[in-house]
């Protein structure tokens, strides 16, 4: 039952690694060796010593590693004298012409077998020993050509191990054969399960048939631990349920059925990773040119908007270089698109001479826009009025100036028109006899001068005031708003300014609800009413 201090059950391994560390060790070895055993070691010979066939496990991969010539002494089936004799004469003639330049001693057996006849079959060569136990070696005379490494055995830790994996565990057989090693195996682990009897049960079952070994374990309960092999086996977890991610960091398996996962599992992660980050790559360009076609196609339509808008569109540099016109810039100022960016802007506005544009661009540093009216000149040198709105804006550390130009001739006309308009009405009021007020909720907001000389009251004294001013009394002021309003003329008195008296005649045109317009006749024949009524007899005779 060896096992091992840092990991249970795991002797081959540390077989396996000892004699990889011995080799690897080998050249300083040779140092404290007689002068004969001072050969290359590049590439010695070796002699491996089995105790038995190398049917496990652990000895198939020894004989991989090391790559010797090996040699089965099977002491234990071969216990004899007389087996050890004709192995020895065996070994006398196979090596007497060709001396090995190491011999390795697997196990204590075969370490036996050098120690005592080495003198005498193996002079001076170097016999390195693994997987021995110290009190295997207790009193053994081991010479200066003997070394090697020595397994501690720790059944303590693996039955730490087994109890973490069966806390209710009350009960620990322990397996061991009638050899000189399962004796050592024995007494080192009753030594180390003492500290455990006080909680569990210890049957050690030594020297016992096969036979009866196997029908005791057969009749053992589910939760009792068999301390016997030295490996894993997968076929006796599954039997036990217990799964692999409870098992000790690093323990081997044996028996296990390899899936994908163990034989591809890390090629199997690259790829899916390297698929992973393909496809997000993948993803990412084709987001990447999703914007692109969209940002083209902003582009595309902005320059199409741009090149088709009815206003004349100029892009120009702070030089006043143009660098873009549209059709509409183009059509507008009699020019092509090659010849304009040709120019400047003084080619199109002569106004704008180097010290005029150096003052324009000081504004437009500190304002950004701009809207104001000039003259471009087209093409024939005739002048057309436009308004222009400039903005500057900045590209890639560049500014530049946008400007939209439109041509304004005909809304100059239209003003023209109306300023006329205005001031022939303004001279026919002036000329008028009639006097004119604009009047809302009888508060006057304009008066003509026709007015203001009728009353002789200024137009500032006039607007803003209430009309009541007009007239002799409230009374009068009141009668004048009820017939006025009603009928849209009315015969009053209106008092002037210096207090005398006018006779007039007020008529009244509506607006809206609330706004009128009303003018004041001045009456010649005060009591035009009663002359009418005295003439009229003579009237009707003359029609007799």
């Amino acid at each position: 039952m060896p096992l091992s201090r840092e990991k249970a059950c795991r002797s081959p391994v540390i077989a396996v690694s000892s004699v990889l560390i011995i080799l690897f060790f080998l050249p300083a070895f040779t140092l404290f060796a007689p002068a004969a055993l001072a050969v290359q070691l590049e590439r010695p010979k070796k002699v491996l010593l089995h105790p038995f066939e190398p049917f496990p496990p652990y000895s198939i991969t020894v004989n991989e590693v090391v790559r010797a010539t090996c040699e089965y002494l099977d002491p234990a089936r071969f216990p004899d004298t007389q087996n050890v004799r004709r192995l020895t004469e065996l070994c006398r003639r196979k090596y007497s012409r060709n001396a090995p330049d190491v011999i390795i001693a697997f196990l204590k057996p075969p370490l036996d077998f050098p120690i005592q006849y080495g003198p005498e079959l193996f002079p001076d060569v170097l016999i390195v020993f693994c997987t021995v136990e110290k009190y295997q070696v207790k009193g053994l005379a081991l010479g200066q050509n003997v070394t090697g490494l020595l397994m501690e055995i720790d059944p303590g830790t693996t039955l730490d191990i087994a109890l973490k994996l069966h806390p209710e565990t009350k009960r620990i057989v322990v397996i061991s054969g009638e050899h000189a090693n399962g004796r050592g195996y024995k007494e080192t682990a009753r030594e180390a399960f003492r500290a455990y009897e006080d909680r569990l049960d210890f049957l050690y079952m030594s020297a016992v048939p096969t036979g009866e070994v196997l029908q005791g374990v057969a009749n053992l309960s589910g939760n009792t631990p068999v301390f016997y092999v030295t490996m894993l086996d997968r076929r006796r977890l599954q039997h036990r349920h217990i799964t692999e991610n409870r098992l000790p960091t690093g323990g081997m398996v044996r028996y296990k059925t390899a899936t994908v996962r163990d034989m591809y599992g890390w090629p199997i992660i690259g790829l899916v990773a390297f698929l992973l980050i393909q496809s997000a790559l993948i993803a990412v360009l084709v987001l990447q040119r999703i914007k692109l076609k969209r940002a083209e196609k902003t582009l595309l339509v902005t320059q199409f908007s741009l090149d088709h808008a009815s206003d004349a569109v100029i892009g120009m540099d702070q030089d006043a270089k143009i660098l873009y016109a549209n059709k509409a810039a183009c059509r507008r100022l009699g020019r092509s698109r090659d010849e304009l960016l040709t120019m400047s802007v003084t080619d199109v506005n002569p106004d704008y001479t180097p010290s005029v544009w150096l003052e324009f661009m000081r504004h437009m540093e500190k304002h950004n826009t701009k809207t104001f009216e000039a003259g471009y000149a087209v093409k024939g040198g005739r002048s057309v009025p436009v308004e222009v709105r400039a903005d500057l804006v900045e590209f890639e550390g560049q500014r530049y100036l946008l400007a939209f130009v439109r041509d304004i001739t005909e809304r100059k006309k239209e003003e023209k028109e109306i300023v006329d308009s205005r001031n022939f009405l303004q001279a026919v009021l002036t000329a008028s006899p009639v006097g004119i007020c604009n009047v809302r909720n009888r508060v006057v907001l304009w008066a003509s001068e026709s007015l203001c000389r009728m009353t002789g009251y200024s137009a500032e004294e006039i607007t803003g005031s209430s009309s009541r001013f007009f007239y002799e009394s409230d009374e009068e002021f009141n009668r004048v708003g009820g017939i006025l309003y009603g009928q849209g003329w009315c015969e009053t008195r209106v008092v002037r300014k210096d207090g005398s008296i006018m006779d007039c005649r007020i008529a009244c045109y509506a607006m809206d609800g609330l706004t009128y317009v009303k003018t004041f006749a001045q009456l010649l024949i005060p009591a035009m009413g009663m002359v009418f009524s005295v003439f009229a007899p003579y009237r009707e005779s003359m029609r007799g």
